[in-house]
């Protein structure tokens, strides 16, 4: 773990949570909950920054009180903000017609499986073979604590992505073989790199945002609104879609089970998610 100098005030934490504050089971581990109640109790400000949908982080923001201690959750890659305890709501602009027109077409020509966020669950674009296979998925996986479950009660199969979205969504959602997103992600950055916000998350999925629609940007917007100066905010990321909070914001913390381009982009290193390395960096500089 990293940590050198004089730390500034810290008014507001800003945290991934895929990755980065759950474990890999999905969790916040009960020493990690404990510390950020007490921190809030204490006036930090808690803010959730994750690519997942709001519905998703709810259950983790009601874990963490965040709804008595006035936090906020930044949604689907920096597409909006939403008030756990205020009533403020921020949308930042969605894809339009023409760009999901553009990226569908692309992505179909690689062969990729697509999908795209919606109020309380996803769309996945799939012909009748894939309406089987998740059909038997909700009857093989009924009970609601196995993991595939959430995946098979989370997802709507659509046969056309396009005339689904209904014009727009907040972000599309690529996943393939290693090679497959190696080339798309290679097209889209030489082809289409000042037309969207495009996130390579893994060797196997890339999400595309609006351009400028952004983890940094929206919290940077968020700042200003509670009127909380960049040097007293701290962040914790793993993966690309925290590059933008890293850039934005100089107290920058990568996970130890972040990619190599992630740790180097952040100031500071901490230990894994599984071994609960927000609250160890956060403990480390007196938080």
């Amino acid at each position: 773990m990293t940590n050198t100098g004089k730390q500034p005030t810290i008014k507001l934490a800003a945290i991934d949570l895929d990755g980065t504050l759950l474990d890999g089971r999905e969790q916040i581990p009960t020493k990690t909950v404990d510390h950020l109640i007490t921190l809030q109790q204490n006036g930090l400000r808690i803010v959730l920054c994750s690519g997942r949908s709001p519905f998703e982080m709810e259950v983790y923001a009601r874990q963490l009180q965040m709804n008595v201690y006035d936090g906020y959750l930044i949604y689907t890659n920096g597409s909006g903000i939403e008030g756990c305890q205020s009533d403020l709501s921020l949308r930042f602009p969605s894809l339009s017609a023409s760009q999901i027109h553009t990226l569908l077409r692309i992505g179909r020509t690689f062969h990729l499986l697509i999908y795209a966020p919606q109020e309380g669950c996803y769309f996945l674009e799939g012909g009748p073979r894939m309406k089987r296979l998740f059909a038997f998925g909700r009857q093989r996986f009924p009970h609601p604590t196995h993991p595939l479950t959430k995946l098979f009660s989370l997802v709507i199969i659509v046969e056309d992505l396009e005339r689904a979205l209904s014009q727009q969504t907040n972000k599309l959602c690529f996943r393939g073989s290693p090679r497959q997103i190696r080339r798309m992600g290679a097209y889209l950055d030489s082809r289409l790199p000042d037309r969207f916000s495009i996130f390579h998350l893994s060797g196997s999925c890339i999400e595309v945002n609006q351009k400028h629609v952004d983890k940094g940007e929206a919290l940077a917007q968020l700042c200003q609104r509670l009127h909380i100066p960049a040097e007293q905010v701290i962040v914790f990321g793993d993966s690309a879609n925290d590059h933008p909070l890293f850039e934005r914001f100089s107290n920058s913390v990568a996970m130890g089970n972040a990619d190599r381009i992630t740790r180097q982009k952040a100031a500071h290193v901490t230990a894994t998610n599984n071994e609960e390395g927000v609250r160890q960096y956060l403990q480390s500089i007196g938080l």
